[in-house]
């Protein structure tokens, strides 16, 4: 589906400000964002307080998380992201990058898309999800200290033999069935 990704973890530490960084998001950011030829899609989803008290224990740098912003890129890859990385320094510079006053960006960065799963139920596939409205999603970060170590291909292996295919055989990932067999 796309060559290159985007994912910004923020948190934003004053609660009376997420009216204004939603809205910034919202209606400034994201379509201006969108509009540019080489973003395929972006979306942003809450970890409301609700989420926050149910999910696992995050490593510590992320445990302030209240939104995960994600951006799809096309190729020419290099192009796209140079465009949208011209946009994000124009914007600043015209004084429309609130979230500069509002947000604390725990982890972000371009990362390069593996491969894409979907549960059959869904009935469409790996490329169109990102265009599927969702009630929720499942987020797993991992940091690999020797990411070409043999450790480290056991453990891709059991991510793409065992664990997302237990995730994916979840209805939903809070019940307790899912829980036990994940």
């Amino acid at each position: 589906f796309s060559p290159k990704v985007f994912f910004s973890f923020t948190e934003i530490p004053e609660p009376a400000d997420h009216r204004a960084y939603n809205a910034w998001h919202q209606l400034d950011h994201r379509p201006e964002n969108l509009l540019l030829p080489g973003v395929l899609w972006g979306e942003r989803w809450v970890r409301s307080p609700d989420c926050a008290r149910s999910g696992s224990a995050p490593d510590p740098a992320l445990a302030k998380l209240h939104y995960l912003n994600m951006y799809w890129f096309k190729d020419p890859v290099d192009q796209a992201t140079a465009e949208w990385s011209s946009l994000a320094e124009r914007s600043f510079h015209w004084g429309r990058r609130d979230d500069v006053h509002l947000a604390n960006r725990l982890l972000m960065g371009f990362f390069r898309p593996i491969k894409g799963y979907v549960n059959d139920r869904v009935l469409v596939s790996a490329d169109a999800l990102p265009f599927r409205p969702t009630r929720g999603i499942y987020v797993s970060v991992t940091r690999i200290d020797e990411p070409r170590s043999p450790e480290a291909e056991t453990l891709f292996r059991w991510y793409d033999r065992s664990r997302i295919p237990a995730l994916l055989a979840c209805r939903e990932i809070g019940r307790a069935s899912c829980r036990e067999r994940v």
